[in-house]
């Protein structure tokens, strides 16, 4: 197994490692300012997390904007192909006659099953 003695570690790891065993004493002015520090980075990252997340819900809702046009666009030709299609139908009923046999056989069933 090997072991390491301090004195074959260059002169800085043998500092950081003393650094690491002592607690750093620091006076008033130096915290303050570290938990300033912090706090601003901390309100950076937040910033900065709440920026993406808002251009992703725009983008996200951009697509579903232009995903509803499409939908709707379809529903519309389809819409107008049934409205060509019923007044075909309509008319072809109309040119054969059709419709006024339907009208005198309806009137002939109700007028059977009309009890008095």
């Amino acid at each position: 197994m090997a072991t390491f003695q301090l004195s074959s570690l260059p002169d800085a790891a043998v500092a950081l490692l003393h650094m690491q065993d002592k607690p750093e004493v620091l006076t008033p002015e130096e915290e303050a300012q570290r938990r300033r520090e912090r706090r601003r980075r901390q309100c950076r990252v937040s910033q900065r997390r709440y920026r993406d997340k808002k251009g992703s819900a725009e983008y996200n809702l951009k697509l579903d904007v232009n995903s509803l046009r499409e939908h709707v666009q379809r529903l519309q030709g389809m819409r107008e192909l049934l409205e060509q299609c019923w007044q075909r139908t309509f008319r072809t009923f109309v040119s054969q006659g059709t419709l006024k046999r339907l009208n005198k056989r309806k009137n002939v069933f109700w007028a059977s099953t009309n009890v008095r």
